[in-house]
């Protein structure tokens, strides 16, 4: 089996491994108050969009640092401000094609931690943990 090395990544056979927390499953919310009652803490918002950050490969050929790559989800939704749930992989495996190196299906990964940013005109911040609201169920 080949094995390509990358500095985020791994290639072997058709599969690519992020085995370094690395990549992650990116939520997209359109206020402070939808992020904390997104469904990945148990709450009843679900998120306006999904993102995968993975650096050096899919739409993040170019990309490597996950506010580069926040910066470009936000600009792409068209709205002033968004927020962010980053859910970091600890390791992830997708499909990939061995010779052209494009991204193809996500096939399994492990969560590690979440990161959340604000983004409000042009200017990217992170949040902690306790910036999230207390949302009533």
């Amino acid at each position: 089996m080949t094995e390509k090395i990358f500095k985020f990544a791994t290639v072997k056979g058709d599969s690519l491994f992020f085995d370094k927390g690395d990549a992650a499953d990116v939520e997209i919310y359109e206020s402070l108050r939808d992020l904390s009652n997104g469904y990945f803490r148990g709450g009843e918002c679900e998120a306006l969009g999904t993102e995968n950050f993975t650096p050096e490969f899919g739409d993040c050929k170019e990309i490597t640092e996950i506010e580069d790559f926040l910066n470009k989800c936000a600009k792409e939704e068209g709205l002033s401000e968004v927020f962010f749930n980053v859910e970091w992989q600890r390791d992830s495996e997708w499909r990939i094609d061995p010779e052209t190196l494009e991204l193809e299906e996500f096939i399994e990964g492990s969560p590690n931690d979440n990161s959340y940013y604000h983004w409000e005109k042009g200017k990217l911040e992170e949040l902690s943990s306790g910036d999230l609201l207390e949302v009533e169920g």
